[in-house]
Formats: C-alpha cells, sequence, structure tokens
C-alpha cells in the first residue's frame, strides 16, 4: 500500500512533534522542519503535500509565503490553524490567496485526498484504490 508522505513545516517545534505524531498514527509518512531553509531543501522530494502550522508563524516566515507557493505550483500547499475557535473569515482573508487551502484542527489523510483531484488521480493510479490504512475506503 502506499503511503502519503507529508512535509509539515512550522516554528513550534513541540506543536510539529505532536502534528507529526497524529498523521504517522494515521499511516502517513511525514517530515518536520521548523527551518524554512531545510524546507526549501526538503521540498524537492516527492512529497504529495506541504502542511503549514499558520499558528506562531513569524513575519518573516509568513512574508515567504508566495515565493513557497510559486517554488512549488504542483505541490499541494495547506495551512493549519490549530488554536479552537478560529476566525475562518480571518484565515480566508490572510491566506485564501496565498495557499491552496486551510483548515483548522490536523487534517485525516483521506480528507487531504479526496480535497485535491490531482493527488487523488495519483493515489489511485499508484495504489489501484482509494484505500487508505487498513481496508477502510476513502469514498463510502
Amino acid at each position: 500500500m502506499r503511503v502519503l508522505n507529508i512535509l509539515l513545516l512550522g516554528s513550534d517545534e513541540p506543536a510539529l512533534q505532536q502534528m507529526a505524531k497524529i498523521l504517522r498514527d494515521e499511516g502517513v509518512q511525514v517530515e518536520t522542519s521548523h527551518n524554512l531553509v531545510d524546507a526549501f531543501a526538503l521540498a524537492g522530494q516527492a512529497w504529495d503535500f506541504l502542511l503549514i502550522d499558520l499558528d506562531g508563524l513569524n513575519s518573516f516566515t509568513r512574508s515567504l509565503l508566495p515565493s513557497i507557493c510559486s517554488s512549488f505550483p504542483n505541490l499541494p500547499i495547506i495551512g493549519i490553524a490549530r488554536r479552537p475557535g478560529v476566525d475562518t473569515g480571518r484565515l480566508e482573508a490572510d491566506y485564501g490567496r496565498i495557499l491552496d487551502a486551510y483548515v483548522c484542527g490536523i487534517p485525516r489523510p483521506e480528507e487531504l485526498i479526496v480535497s485535491f483531484p490531482q493527488v487523488a488521480a495519483k493515489y489511485v493510479c499508484e495504489t489501484g484504490t482509494l484505500r487508505t490504512r487498513g481496508t477502510r475506503p476513502l469514498f463510502s
């Protein structure tokens, strides 16, 4: 079975490790980075998604988001807001034109796959099915 590969970028190392553990428990291969230079080096690998922890992003990293997105046009880049009660209107205003998507909370792998048709098509091509861990189908 094919494993989903995700690069997780953020400035809060303990939060990154916690999110990575949750994603790994879902059967995802996750590499974390809190250094933007490392993230650019790692982005050359065959990642399915780049997830960016939006909580606590410093202004320098935030200012580089458009460059990150334009440097990797075929890599879906998704922002994660972890704080409860986040203002989704504010997320849309801040990141709607920069990121491919944003989510509140840690996304499930199947939500990521089906939200991006190019990833779903690649996944089906490589596995022959839209299933993740075990035999649980992505579509019922």
